[in-house]
């Protein structure tokens, strides 16, 4: 089995420790290591490092081969993009350059920056999932919700397979609070987690029937792949492939694909899963004190409930605080209630606006 991970986004809800140079999936959000050290610590028992490819956008080429330089990582399988170009195209593009060495291996796609807190379970599933990709279905993880989350797209269940898994009924997009406690109750209903395992000749075939412009492109920007010259030898598109690249039209692997196929089929998982949307998120994945705060680094705490507070060198000192998030770094300081804590990224794109260097440059950099 081949392991495809996608790292390209940008984390801007993870402002100000997340940057546009250093983004969600290169930060150590929860432990020791980062969330792509993670990622790829998390498949290696079942996935040889010789078969583990990531996507990222060129500007994080050279801290994503600095990251992961102690594991048995091949730069030499490090993609990059100039520009994202949403899922579809780089799922599509690293699936063409698999089903060069074998069209009929398995390609299981990963993003880099969620955090999986069952990691037997995990692997377990990836293996049952890995046996009904065999049989030409296009497989996605779902998620069985445990509350009446409106953050998350979600998939309805349909006709009953073979291990556990169901033809997928339906894609539905984010619904509002009413329509996901139906759902919960209802249940049958998964989240959508990104996750997915397929042959690689199968996809290549549902890309070249429900998405033909992607489809003539792939063989185009394969070739116009080449060596970047440097400390490691990531892959990188040339001038000709960056044009074909940019000339294509932004679409995500669910909806160009998975939506439309008769053979997208969805895996009930049960993983410890959480996509760290938002820093609300390490309330589900940190140790919190006993008044239900999460507090990381150089932190003195009184009296505060259900708040989260990450501080670097300063001392940051609260008081009395409820549900409120304080984020301390070496240029900049977020406060908010938790209930805005999505909002953050509204931050960036004023800040962006004004072409301040707190949007982009990294922290002690």
């Amino acid at each position: 089995m081949h392991a495809v991970i996608l790292a390209g986004g940008s984390g801007t809800r993870f402002w100000p420790k997340s940057r546009e140079q250093l983004p969600k999936q290169l930060l150590n959000i929860n432990g020791e290591r980062t969330m792509i050290q993670d990622t790829l610590n998390r498949i290696s028992p079942i996935v040889a490092s010789e078969n583990i490819w990531i996507i990222t956008n060129e500007k994080h080429a050279l801290e994503t081969c600095r990251q992961l330089k102690a594991t048995e990582f091949n730069p030499s399988q490090l993609f990059t993009e100039p520009i994202a170009r949403n899922t579809a195209a780089a799922i599509g593009y690293s699936a063409y350059i698999l089903s060069k060495k074998n069209p009929d291996a398995i390609m299981a796609v990963f993003p880099a920056d969620h955090a999986i807190t069952t990691h037997k379970k995990f692997l377990e599933l990836i293996e049952k999932a890995k046996t009904v990709a065999k049989n030409n279905h296009l497989v996605t993880l779902g998620i069985k919700p445990t509350s009446p989350e409106t953050g998350y797209g979600y998939i309805k269940q349909g006709k009953s397979l073979e291990g556990n898994a169901y033809k997928v009924d339906q894609f539905i997009e984010k619904p509002d609070k009413a329509t996901a406690e139906k759902y919960l109750t209802e249940g049958g209903y998964y989240w959508n987690s990104g996750m997915f395992i397929w042959k690689v000749s199968v996809l290549l075939n549902e890309i070249k029937r429900y998405l033909p412009n992607l489809y003539t492109q792939l063989d185009k920007l394969s070739k116009n792949t080449t060596e970047a010259k440097g400390p490691y030898p990531f892959k990188e598109l040339n001038n000709s492939g960056k044009k074909i690249l940019q000339s294509l039209q932004p679409v995500s692997i669910d909806h160009g694909i998975m939506e439309s196929s008769s053979n997208s089929v969805v895996f009930p998982a049960n993983i410890g899963w959480n996509d760290v949307g938002s820093w609300t998120a390490l309330a589900d994945i940190s140790q919190k004190d006993f008044k239900g705060n999460v507090i990381k680094g150089n932190v003195f705490s009184i009296e505060n409930n259900n708040s989260i507070f990450y501080a670097e060198e300063r001392l940051v000192a609260a008081m009395g605080l409820k549900n409120m998030i304080v984020v301390d770094t070496s240029d900049a300081i977020l406060i908010c209630h938790k209930d805005y804590a999505q909002d953050v990224k509204k931050v960036v794109e004023k800040i962006k606006l004004e072409k301040r260097p707190e949007v982009s440059t990294a922290p002690n950099s």
